[in-house]
């Protein structure tokens, strides 16, 4: 028995050496990791493109922005993807901008935080795969950006005698010329003009332009032809008063080619040899009247006809000064005449606006039936202001008048 309690006792001691080593390595990992939780380790900051690099014991992102006092904005954008808590770290913020997006000429205001893909995001633009924008879809926002985009076309462009089809991205036909890698010369044209915006299926064709002068000697220069109205000749007819004639110059042209032909010619300078002389046409005013078949040739006016009155083979006056086409009415009852006349027939009533008290007249229906013959204008009336009769004649009887009632005449004025 006292062997083997001497055996125990011999186990004893080592098992209590091993126990104090346990314990004594637990207290040393403690302090360890007390030490490690206080280890400082460089983060990189890359605040809206400008970076920073600073060493923090916090490992969490949002402790290090408040430990340096980094404010963020509720629009601002915070990627911590990069952030391990180790070294190496990366928080990467993009703040809010004011930017502009142009869509098809279209000027939209907006507030994004990121890349000018975010921008044209919240602009409510979708782009398809043959769209573009002016910049990298990626580069960063920056405040003021102005961001184009450039929507994607199928053009025909007819350039040098070949027409080709084009996949293009642009606003306008300069920018399809442009992304057909056609380049244009100084004075080269598109058809339709350049900033013309651009339409799916559009043909637009390039104006190869050049100048040149050219002289010409012994040009005619055209004579202008100058319209007289005249009254000695009937509507519709027109008579060469006098003959014009071309005149002659040395001219000095600059002629615009496109596409090896002249599209247009200006003068450059010229000299006149001989000055061209204007060709005069006259163009008749006078109104033909159609010829009236007399059935009657006994006048009801009273008045003798004078002698200096002739007449053609129809029974009109041929030596006459107007005459006048109208409604004519008849009247009667004696008294007196507006310019005091005593009333009988061959004087008749007028408005004297359109025909003056004292003009000799002579009046025929323009059926025949009927010569009112020589007569003066005397008289007015109520129809003056009317406007419905030119004339209304005076009658002996009312059954004349009856008879007469309202008729188409011809008034010739003597």
């Amino acid at each position: 028995m006292s062997e083997r309690l001497h055996k125990l006792a011999g186990f004893a001691r080592p098992l209590r050496t091993r126990l104090l080593a346990i314990i004594a390595l637990a207290v040393f990992s403690a302090g360890t990791a007390v030490a490690a939780a206080n280890v400082t380790y460089t983060v990189n900051i890359v605040d809206d493109g400008v970076a920073q690099e600073v060493r923090t014991v916090k490992t969490n992102a949002q402790d290090i922005l408040e430990q340096f006092n980094i404010e963020i904005a509720p629009e601002d954008r915070v990627d911590t993807s990069s952030f391990t808590g180790a070294d190496g770290s990366k928080i990467v913020i993009s703040r809010v901008h004011a930017v502009t997006v142009v869509s098809k000429g279209e000027k939209i205001a907006v507030r994004a935080a990121g890349t000018a893909e975010d921008a044209v995001d919240a602009a409510g633009i979708v782009l398809t795969s043959r769209d573009n924008l002016d910049c990298r879809a990626d580069a960063p926002l920056t405040e003021g950006m102005t961001i184009r985009v450039l929507y994607g076309h199928t053009v025909s462009i007819t350039a040098d005698g070949v027409t080709s089809t084009y996949d293009v991205q642009g606003d306008t036909v300069a920018e399809a010329i442009q992304g057909a890698g056609i380049v244009l010369g100084p004075d080269d044209e598109t058809y339709p003009a350049a900033d013309t915006v651009l339409t799916d299926g559009m043909s637009i064709t390039v104006g190869r332009v050049t100048y040149q002068e050219r002289s010409v000697e012994n040009e005619a220069i055209p004579y202008q032809t100058i319209e007289k109205s005249t009254d000695s000749l009937y509507e519709g007819e027109t008579k060469i008063e006098t003959a014009g004639k071309d005149g002659v110059r040395n001219v000095v042209y600059r002629d615009k080619i496109v596409n090896g032909e002249i599209a247009e010619s200006t003068v450059v300078s010229e000299e006149v040899l001989q000055e061209p002389v204007s060709q005069v046409k006259l163009v008749g005013t006078k109104k033909k009247y159609a010829d009236i078949k007399l059935k009657s040739n006994t006048p009801i006016s009273g008045f003798a006809t004078p002698d200096w009155l002739e007449f053609d083979e129809n029974g009109q006056p041929i030596n006459y000064k107007g005459i006048i086409e109208g409604r004519a009415a008849a009247y009667t009852g004696g008294g007196h005449t507006a310019t005091g006349k005593v009333a009988q027939p061959g004087y008749v009533a007028v408005n004297p606006n359109q025909i003056p008290y004292g003009t000799e007249l002579y009046i025929v229906s323009l059926d025949g039936s009927y010569v009112y013959g020589y007569c003066i204008a005397a008289d007015t009336g109520g129809f003056a202001s009317e406007g419905y009769f030119t004339v209304d004649l005076y009658m002996n009887t009312v059954s004349q008048c009856y008879q007469w009632g309202s008729r188409m005449v011809r008034i010739y004025v003597l």
